[in-house]
């Protein structure tokens, strides 16, 4: 299963949970039973109105945590949504449907747009639109400070370079001359006594750690060269030198709730609960 960043993961789970949030601190707000609360809010609003109001931001974190290059622009437009609405709550009292203090109406309003305003930053949003950056969809990297010769074709346009990020699909590398994106690159270095040699694509340019370079992704590994990347991670791994793509133990708590949550609401599941049910009486 593929990591995605706490950041994806705690936004996902808040917003599933967040109807059953709203109905029950509604519930306690208004000093009656949820049930019924939920019973008057499915007479008193619209088929459209009750879409919005319980399955609009579920269906966001859902869409969030797939991670599509769409993901990016329904999530936008989702905030700008929820910003508005929270917002004309707070400034005039409409649609105020729960009843809900005005300063609650605030805290919401100022929350999405923070998320707005954090997910409209260059970083997030590049990470979005370019899937070469998605770091929870790329190997384990580690980093690394291997002198490196750096070749176009014939010519050397790495001369005091270093791999400052290595991974079993691809490397950063900095002091490179200005190329273009989706340049094929000989990368040639030493270790010890053996020489390597890496065919590699420039997919980004970016800053890591304030050092500016250049991301790229093997090409053309053979068998041999496999077993020579193997080697190296290996030799970086013992050093202890991982970056990130590793769970921590928050994510992982995060990754079985709503691997239960998946299991839960599977029909298999359903249809072994009610054959269950006919065995036991």
């Amino acid at each position: 299963m593929r990591t995605r960043p706490l950041i994806i993961i705690v936004i996902t789970v808040l917003f599933c949970l967040e109807p059953i949030f709203k109905v029950l601190f509604s519930s306690l707000w208004e000093k009656i039973n949820w049930y019924i609360l939920l019973e008057y809010q499915c007479y008193k609003l619209s088929y459209r109105d009750f879409l919005l109001t319980f399955a609009l931001l579920p269906i966001t974190g859902v869409v969030l945590y797939a991670a599509k290059k769409w993901s990016y622009l329904f999530f936008i437009l989702v905030e700008i949504y929820m910003i508005s609405t929270h917002g004309s709550i707070f400034l005039m009292g409409e649609d105020n449907r729960y009843d809900f203090p005005i300063v609650l109406h605030l805290f919401f309003f100022l929350l999405h747009l923070g998320l707005l305003f954090y997910f409209l930053t260059s970083s997030i949003r590049y990470v979005f639109i370019n899937t070469s950056l998605r770091f929870w969809e790329t190997d384990p990297r580690y980093k690394s400070a291997i002198a490196v010769r750096v070749f176009k074709g014939d010519e050397e346009i790495g001369r005091q370079s270093q791999l400052v990020d290595i991974s079993k699909s691809g490397v950063f590398v900095s002091n490179i001359s200005d190329i273009e994106l989706n340049t094929e690159i000989l990368i040639k270095f030493t270790v010890g006594a053996d020489d390597f040699k890496f065919q590699a694509v420039t997919v980004h340019k970016s800053t890591i750690r304030n050092i500016g370079g250049y991301g790229a992704k093997f090409i053309n590994m053979t068998d041999l060269k496999k077993i020579q990347m193997a080697f190296l991670i290996k030799a970086h791994a013992k050093e202890s030198n991982l970056l990130r793509n590793e769970k921590d133990i928050i994510e992982k708590s995060f990754s079985a709730i709503i691997h239960f949550f998946k299991k839960v609401c599977s029909p298999a599941f359903f249809k072994s609960m009610i054959q269950y049910k006919k065995i036991k009486y």
